[in-house]
């Protein structure tokens, strides 16, 4: 007679280890008052596809592959491990409850396989091997699926905070605008006008970057409304006024060519203050800061460099992500008044507009942000475009 596999095992007695699953959730505290059916959620379905995936051949590669949480998925959509993470992650379960309850599955499976067989059966060991790595497929599933609510969930809070703050943050900055035009404040009254103002604005240049980081993490684009622009004209501008917030640096500005075009001056000017300030911060205090821009036949280049300590190779592969600066904490960021996010944004701005950033640091040339920027928009239209999305 031949022997009952592993992966026969558990769809025979499916029932026995359901109850044992269920009983295990129940004593999670975000479990209360589920019914049967919550608490089982998708173990069924979970177990019968390790069960058919016990009963396929395996190649090395495949085996290989499995232990890196990359084996095959059966069937198309969202696989049961991933619709069931997705639930306790609304449920209020916690990662570490998600995982605990695989552990525990595996824990059952094996204690009840083992009361069938005998430790002589190598047949079984093996099985019991392939039991564990048909497993850790599911499992990472779900902790990939649950990571990414999380991390979706975090995204919408955080621009829903971002969303709601513009309006109390406008009536401070419209009630200190009110006093500051008011002509018989004292010196200290006007000095503490003052520092409402700065700060109400820095606060508003924060929500405003929190929101187009949030938009573009959650795969929407940044609106783009173009409209004709000379960069020459607007790079001038933003570099003077740099300049005077920033008394103690040099900056220098340099333009060639033709630099007319089809862009939003409104972000090109954000994307050009994130990178001057980006070098201001970095780079050494006695050496200016240049920015150049340099007009070609369908393309202008935007640049902005500074001197100073180069970035390290790790830290170049990761620095258009957000709060990635490896020497900066996200306090030193508020500190500096921003939240780390400004490279971020600027890369988003240059592919919105058709466009893209680099960044080349070396020892001898400095550091160089290059921005490469399309005369007209890449799809053909004009006016408001809706740019790309970030994921």
């Amino acid at each position: 007679m031949p022997r009952t596999t592993l992966g026969e095992f558990i769809v025979s007695n499916m029932e026995t280890i359901l109850e044992e699953w269920e009983r295990y959730a129940a004593g999670i505290p975000e479990a209360a008052g589920m019914d049967t059916q919550t608490l089982r959620d998708h173990a069924e379905q979970i177990l019968q596809t390790i069960a058919r995936d016990m009963a396929l051949p395996q190649s090395t590669e495949q085996q290989e592959a499995k232990s890196k949480g990359h084996g095959p998925r059966l069937g198309k959509g969202d696989t049961p491990a991933e619709e069931h993470a997705g639930g306790r992650q609304r449920e209020g379960f916690g990662l570490i409850d998600l995982v605990s309850e695989y552990r525990a599955l595996r824990a059952s499976v094996l204690r009840l396989w083992a009361e069938e067989v005998t430790s002589a059966d190598q047949d079984a060991v093996d099985e019991m091997t392939r039991f564990n790595e048909a497993i850790d497929q599911p499992l990472s599933e779900s902790v990939g699926r649950y990571s990414a609510q999380l991390d979706r969930s975090r995204e919408l809070f955080l621009g829903v905070l971002g969303h709601d703050l513009r309006n109390p943050l406008s009536a401070v900055l419209n009630a200190a605008q009110y006093l500051q035009n008011t002509i018989d404040l004292t010196a200290g009254q006007s000095k503490s006008v003052a520092v409402i103002l700065r700060s109400g604005l820095r606060l508003r240049s924060m929500v405003s970057d929190l929101l187009d980081v949030t938009r573009t993490r959650l795969g929407q684009s940044l609106p783009i409304d173009r409209k004709q622009v000379n960069l020459n004209t607007m790079c001038q501008e933003m570099v003077e006024e740099a300049q005077a917030h920033h008394p103690e640096h040099t900056l220098r500005w340099r333009a060639t060519g033709e630099l007319s075009g089809s862009w939003d001056a409104a972000r090109l000017g954000q994307m050009l203050s994130n990178l001057v300030e980006n070098a201001i911060r970095h780079g050494a205090q006695d050496k200016p800061v240049t920015v150049s821009a340099d007009g070609e036949a369908e393309v202008v280049t935007l640049c902005v460099h500074n001197e100073g300590i180069p970035i390290p190779e790790p830290a170049l592969r990761r620095i258009f992500e957000p709060l990635t600066q490896e020497e900066e904490s996200p306090a030193d960021h508020l500190q500096a008044g921003g939240l780390g996010l400004g490279l971020y944004i600027a890369r988003a701005i240059a592919e919105a507009h058709g466009g893209s950033i680099e960044v080349q640091s070396l020892q001898d040339a400095g550091t160089t942000f290059t921005a490469r920027l399309p005369r007209k928009n890449p799809s053909g239209e004009g006016g408001r475009s809706s740019g790309t999305s970030l994921q």
